[in-house]
């Protein structure tokens, strides 16, 4: 069964638009990006002190949330995000943000704590503005 997915990517180190790329051809190894909102620069949140290139896609794919979730973070090490602390600066991040209008809150099989829809949605005015731009409405989900 395909699946829907929003997912979210920031980067605030190092060659950004690089750690993008890789990120896009990881990504497409798990799916199909379908849809793409602008990059945008925004303004650090937590203790990051780099401003943050942004963006929002649109993946389908026929792994299921938990799966995917532990690919991705397989993905963020491979293209070389060190552990630092939590809201700090980072190579990459990918986040899911949406699932097929769905909502779970789990823990993977590697571990992983997953929430969907994204806990710091709604706090963060570049993914409303992006999931905006793809078309979603999110009054359909929330």
């Amino acid at each position: 069964m395909k699946h829907n997915y929003y997912l979210s990517l920031g980067s605030n180190l190092g060659d950004r638009a690089d750690y993008f790329k890789q990120a896009h051809q990881g990504l497409a190894k798990l799916g199909v990006i379908d849809q793409e909102s602008t990059v945008v620069e925004t303004e650090p949140f937590g203790v990051a002190d780099h401003v943050f290139l942004n963006q929002v896609i649109k993946l389908t794919s026929e792994l299921e949330p938990t799966i995917l979730l532990d690919a991705i973070k397989d993905l963020e090490k491979a293209i070389g995000r060190q552990p630092r602390e939590h809201w700090g600066n980072r190579e990459i991040d990918i986040d899911i943000i949406l699932w097929d209008k769905k909502k779970l809150d789990t823990v993977t099989p590697q571990g992983n704590q997953l929430r969907i829809p994204h806990p710091g949605l709604l706090s963060r005015q570049f993914l409303l503005d992006a999931l905006k731009e793809l078309g979603v409405e999110l009054n359909e989900i929330l």
